[in-house]
């Protein structure tokens, strides 16, 4: 058995809210984390966030289904919920000074852990976080961006593809290498509208496998280049 207590609001969030999910959320506990990993838009991009807890004995990959969402939105006048996964059951049980309550899913379906390994050849470069944020809001929803980054410079260029959109953003450091990623503009668009900035600096990644990845405290963004 596998048991982790975990906050409802970070759990309701990680899921992906209210928002109807394509794909279901993915929940991984392993160790002293726990990671959740949602895939807007049928996959062209996935989030990834992490919890600390407690260090619990196990490991347990399962996916989420759209019962145990919506059983945990019911939950917001408690602050905590543990969650036991034994074989293929489950039971979430809440609690405080004055009530309890505890629900049990019969069948939950087993998974694996989605992980885009790091390669020597992906180039890191650091940007401002709310800057970066802020800038997504304001592009062009159809069409494509166009970001690239050079090593002889410290800033990171991005374009519309219907050349209605352009901007750039000052790195801390120029990058290691020069590289150009494309995707779709909504797609991205929607991607980082999930996220509310914790740090000032996040780090982005142009990943040797074509994808782009982006981090800021325990949020990871994955993005998929655009497929013509």
């Amino acid at each position: 058995m596998v048991a982790v207590e975990l906050p409802i609001e970070w759990l309701n969030q990680a899921w992906g809210g209210r928002k109807k999910q394509e794909l279901p959320p993915v929940m991984t506990i392993d160790g002293a984390t726990v990671k959740v990993v949602i895939f807007p838009h049928g996959g062209a991009g996935m989030r990834v966030m992490k919890h600390r807890v407690t260090p619990v004995v196990g490991m347990c990959t399962f996916k989420v289904s759209e019962a145990m969402r919506g059983f945990m939105r019911l939950l917001t006048d408690w602050q905590h919920v543990t969650l036991a996964i034994d074989d293929t059951k489950m039971s979430m049980t809440v609690q405080n000074c004055c009530s309890a309550l505890q629900y049990h899913f019969p069948k939950i379906e087993l998974g694996d852990d989605n992980v885009i390994p790091e390669h020597p050849k992906d180039i890191c470069t650091v940007v401002p976080c709310t800057q970066w944020l802020s800038m997504w809001k304001t592009m062009p929803p159809k069409g494509n961006i166009t970001m690239t980054i050079d090593k002889t410079k410290r800033s990171v260029t991005m374009k519309h593809s219907k050349d209605r959109w352009a901007g750039a953003i000052q790195a801390r450091e120029k990058p290691k290498g020069t590289q150009t990623f494309q995707c779709d503009s909504m797609i991205a668009k929607r991607m980082f509208a999930y996220i509310e900035p914790k740090s000032a600096f996040s780090t982005l990644i142009f990943m040797d496998c074509g994808v782009l990845r982006w981090t800021d405290d325990n949020v990871t963004i994955y993005l998929a280049p655009f497929a013509e």
